[in-house]
């Protein structure tokens, strides 16, 4: 792989990892500091898992349609960003912070982070002879900000929590920007391929 590919791909493992690692560890706390507890909690934490089934498969066709590869990891991760900027706005601002408001942050930030890994695989394994070792990266950055979270992070504080968040989705936005914008369109229509994988039974049964 080119040295001017692989650098900025390990930064972008990197950010969008250490988003991670901030949010996974801490967001709970974060959520029964600001009241969100039993089925509030439970809604809210659901979406990512959801989303990860819904959302991937319906980025990754659009990215094979289009041929399109860091311009729509960007839109993903400018999602992300954006969901939980507000997110971070909102809960400065208003208290308590409205059930409703927290759950629209969360959804559009479910939606588009589902989407970053994959969009960012598909350009390391199109580029890269050793994947597993760019892959490597975002493990670095996800115990990173999860070790630092443990010292940083005060989940009393309504803003600090999901501005770091806010801010490795940012870096990684910006890094995307770096990466190849599109790539050859593949021999076959993207909707062909998902209606055939749609008619396998064993991938049924995974969704279900």
């Amino acid at each position: 792989m080119p040295r001017s590919i692989a650098v900025p791909l390990g930064l972008y493992y990197v950010a969008s990892f250490a988003a991670f690692g901030f949010y996974l560890p801490y967001m709970p706390a974060w959520l029964e500091a600001r009241g969100f507890v039993g089925p509030a909690m439970s809604a809210l934490a659901m979406l990512l898992p959801a989303m990860a089934i819904v959302m991937p498969p319906v980025f990754g066709m659009i990215a094979d349609a289009l041929g399109l590869r860091s311009g729509l990891l960007r839109v993903a991760c400018g999602g992300a960003a954006l969901a939980f900027g507000v997110l971070a706005l909102a809960a400065g601002h208003l208290s308590p912070l409205p059930f409703a408001v927290t759950f629209c942050c969360f959804a559009l930030f479910a939606a588009f982070r589902a989407a970053m890994s994959g969009l960012a695989d598909v350009i390391a394994l199109e580029n890269a002879r050793h994947y597993g070792r760019l892959r490597l990266w975002g493990s670095v950055g996800f115990l990173g900000s999860a070790w630092l979270g443990g010292h940083l992070v005060d989940p009393r504080d309504p803003v600090l929590l999901p501005a770091c968040v806010a801010g490795g989705l940012a870096v990684s936005f910006f890094v995307a920007r770096l990466l190849p914008k599109s790539s050859a369109l593949p021999p076959r229509p993207a909707p062909a391929e998902a209606r055939r994988l749609l008619t396998e039974r064993s991938y049924r049964w995974l969704l279900l």
